[in-house]
């Protein structure tokens, strides 16, 4: 009896760091996608940056649509979601840089 105690105990100690195993793992896939998906975004921000420029100014106006078209497809929820926050901040710096 005793042998299938210890066996029980060890059985549940390695069923839950299993579980703790695969709770972290699913939070790195997570933040990876998050962090991927900022990238990607940062991206679209700088090739629509340099889309916008003509050879005299900034096209100011189509800057902001290309953004505010990406805002609109940007779903809410999900590692996605991240190009919300993303695409406002850069577009910002973007401004900045072509009062």
């Amino acid at each position: 009896m005793t042998n299938l105690g210890a066996l029980d105990r060890a059985k549940a100690e390695i069923d839950g760091a299993f579980a703790r195993a695969r709770e972290e793992v699913s939070a790195s896939t997570t933040a990876l996608e998050e962090a991927n998906q900022r990238t990607f975004a940062v991206r679209f921000v700088l090739t629509t940056a340099l889309a916008s420029r003509r050879w005299f100014r900034f096209d100011r106006k189509a800057f902001e649509a290309a953004i505010a078209e990406a805002i609109k497809a940007t779903p809410n929820e999900g590692p996605k979601a991240v190009w919300h926050e993303v695409l406002k901040t850069e577009s910002q710096r973007v401004f900045e840089m072509n009062p």
